[in-house]
C-alpha cells in the first residue's frame, strides 16, 4: 500500500502537476463532447465517449509511471546543450517544425487537385519529382502491396522526420542516437504486449504483416523519432519542465496530422477535425511520457506502427 501511494505521488508530482498536461486532457475532453453532440450522439454519449477517453489515457500513463525502473524521469531525455546555444536550437527546432507542417499541407494538396502552395520555391517540383521517380516507383514495383503514393510518402518522410534532422543535429554537435536503446524498457512491456495481442486477433491475412513492417519504418520510426528525440528533449533543455515538453512534443505531432484530417478525412469539418487532432494529441503526451520513462524511442515506435494498422483493421 506503501508502494502505492509512493508511485502515486510521484505521478502526480511528474505528470498531473502539469498545468498544460491538465489543459490540453481537459481540452480534449471538451472536444470530443462539442464534436459527439454535433453528429447527434445523446448528451450523456458524448460525456461518456470524452471522460472514458481521458480516463483511459491518463490510466495508461500511470501505468507507465508504476512500472517504471526508475521513479524519476531519465536524465537523458535532455539534450545537453549550452546556454548560449539553447534558444537557437529551440528556433532551429521549430522553425524546421513549421516547414514539416506546410509540407504535409502541400503534399495533401498536391494529391487532391493536383496544385500545392510551395511550388514557388526554386527546385521544389523537381526534387518532389526525383523522389517520386528514382525511389516511390522502384520500390513500389518490388513491394507490390504498396502504391507509388505510400513509397513517396515513405521516402519523403524518412528523409525529412530522420535523415535531415541526425545530420542537422549532428553538425550542432548534438547526439540523438541515445533514444535507441533498451536499458529501462519494463514499464512499455504491457503495452506491447496488449497491442501485439489485439494485432494478432484481428489480422486477418498476411497484409496486415506487410502493413506493420512497413508502418514500423514510416510513420512510427520517423515520426517518433523527430517529435520525441529532436522536438521533445530539446524543449526539455530550454525550459527544464518536462510536462512542458511533452505537451509541446505532443501538439507538433497532431498538427502535422491536421492537413490529412481536415481536407481528406473529414471533408473540411473543423469540429471533427479538431476532436481527432485531440486524440492524436493524447497519443502523443502518452507515449511522450512513455519516452521520458524509458530514455528510448523503441518501445513506443512498435506501439505507435500497431495502434496504426489496428486502427485500418
Amino acid at each position: 500500500m506503501e508502494y502505492l501511494k509512493n508511485r502515486m505521488k510521484i505521478f502526480f508530482e511528474e505528470f498531473l502537476s502539469s498545468y498544460w498536461i491538465v489543459v490540453f486532457f481537459l481540452a480534449y475532453i471538451v472536444f470530443k463532447i462539442w464534436s459527439n453532440l454535433s453528429m447527434g450522439a445523446s448528451i450523456a454519449t458524448a460525456f461518456r465517449s470524452g471522460l472514458l477517453g481521458a480516463f483511459f489515457y491518463l490510466m495508461g500513463c500511470f501505468a507507465i509511471s508504476f512500472l517504471s525502473v526508475k521513479n524519476e524521469m531519465i536524465k537523458e531525455n535532455s539534450i545537453k546543450i549550452p546556454g548560449e546555444k539553447s534558444k537557437i536550437i529551440i528556433y532551429v527546432v521549430m522553425g524546421y517544425a513549421a516547414f514539416l507542417f506546410a509540407f504535409t499541407y502541400d503534399i495533401v494538396l498536391k494529391r487532391i487537385d493536383g496544385d500545392g502552395f510551395l511550388s514557388f520555391i526554386p527546385g521544389y517540383d523537381i526534387f518532389l519529382d526525383f523522389i517520386n521517380q528514382s525511389i516511390a516507383v522502384p520500390l513500389s514495383e518490388i513491394f507490390e502491396p504498396y502504391s507509388r503514393a505510400y513509397m513517396f510518402s515513405s521516402a519523403t518522410g524518412v528523409l525529412f522526420y530522420i535523415v535531415i534532422p541526425l545530420v542537422l543535429f549532428s553538425l550542432l554537435k548534438l547526439k540523438l542516437w541515445k533514444v535507441f536503446n533498451l536499458n529501462n524498457t519494463r514499464a512499455s512491456w504491457i503495452f506491447v504486449v496488449g497491442y501485439l495481442v489485439m494485432f494478432t486477433m484481428n489480422s486477418q491475412n498476411n497484409d496486415f504483416i506487410w502493413m506493420l513492417l512497413a508502418t514500423l519504418v514510416y510513420p512510427a520510426l520517423a515520426e517518433e523519432f523527430f517529435h520525441k528525440a529532436v522536438v521533445l528533449r530539446s524543449v526539455n533543455s530550454l525550459t527544464k519542465k518536462v510536462g512542458t515538453a511533452i505537451v509541446v512534443s505532443a501538439l507538433i505531432f497532431a498538427l502535422m496530422h491536421f492537413p490529412e484530417r481536415y481536407l481528406v478525412t473529414f471533408d473540411g469539418n473543423i469540429l471533427q477535425t479538431l476532436s481527432e487532432i485531440m486524440t492524436v494529441g493524447l497519443f502523443g503526451i502518452f507515449t511522450g511520457y512513455g519516452f521520458v520513462k524509458t530514455g528510448t524511442i523503441i518501445p513506443w515506435v512498435i506501439i505507435h506502427a500497431l495502434s496504426n494498422v489496428i486502427n485500418i483493421m
